[in-house]
């Protein structure tokens, strides 16, 4: 009787056990969080650069701005009060129109202002700043110049890496006869954070959207425009927690 009573016991401590994971014993997925902190804009007026408001980028850990122009032939595109060095990403150097910039882990205060290095009239610069967890790096990216007046523009279709990435585009609307042209909408779930319209003889147009995209998946908003006086450029980036 007592061996038969033994016998579960002698069985349970030799059978293989199965080893259930502790805190840190299984593998994370990829994750992140991106949030719009801050943001700003301007635009110049007679003179070839401009200087944004002051805004609080306490406790970001990226800053995206876009310089919309002419002939934006400079790097970096755009400086601040903090002395961050900027990267240039996406868009036409060589020649004209939206180039964006960016800088990952910068240096930050309660009051930031921003000046586009642009060098020549006509710019008008939106900047914004993000938290994020972890430390984010510049992804995918894609560009397109118009070549005719439209109402809508589309500026191609990039497909991040990861999960919980944060998408910028940037539009800028150039033409003569544009003036007055603004956006009226950006689709695909993408939240505008500036814009500046296009006035004749001082400024070019340009906006600047994010989206903070939950599931990786091809994303190439469509920019709505007021009116089809513009001839249309514009960019996208992702950048990957």
């Amino acid at each position: 009787m007592l061996i038969r009573l033994l016998l579960p016991v002698f069985t349970l401590l030799w059978s293989p056990q199965v080893r259930i994971p502790g805190p840190g014993g299984a593998s994370a997925s990829s994750g992140g969080s991106y949030n719009l902190l801050a943001h700003t804009s301007c635009a110049s007026a007679s003179g070839p650069n401009c200087t944004t408001s002051a805004i609080d980028c306490t406790g970001a850990s990226l800053i995206v701005g876009v310089v919309s122009g002419p002939y934006i032939n400079y790097a970096p595109i755009f400086t601040d009060s903090s002395s961050n060095t900027y990267s240039t990403g996406p868009g036409n150097l060589s020649g004209s129109r939206a180039v964006i910039g960016y800088a990952i882990s910068p240096t930050v205060t309660s009051s930031m202002t921003f000046t586009d290095n642009q060098g020549t009239q006509y710019s008008s610069f939106m900047v914004a700043c993000f938290s994020a967890n972890p430390t984010p790096s510049l992804d995918q990216s894609a560009s397109l110049e118009g070549s005719s007046t439209s109402s809508t523009f589309q500026p191609g279709s990039i497909t991040p890496a990861v999960n919980n990435s944060l998408v910028v585009a940037s539009l800028i609307c150039f033409q003569p006869g544009g003036a007055g042209t603004s956006v009226s909408s950006v689709g695909s779930s993408f939240t505008m954070t500036d814009q500046e319209p296009y006035v004749n003889g001082t400024t070019y147009g340009g906006a600047l959207a994010y989206l903070i995209q939950g599931t990786a998946a091809a994303v190439n908003p469509l920019w709505t425009m007021s009116s089809s006086n513009c001839t249309l450029s514009g960019t996208i980036a992702s950048f990957k927690p």
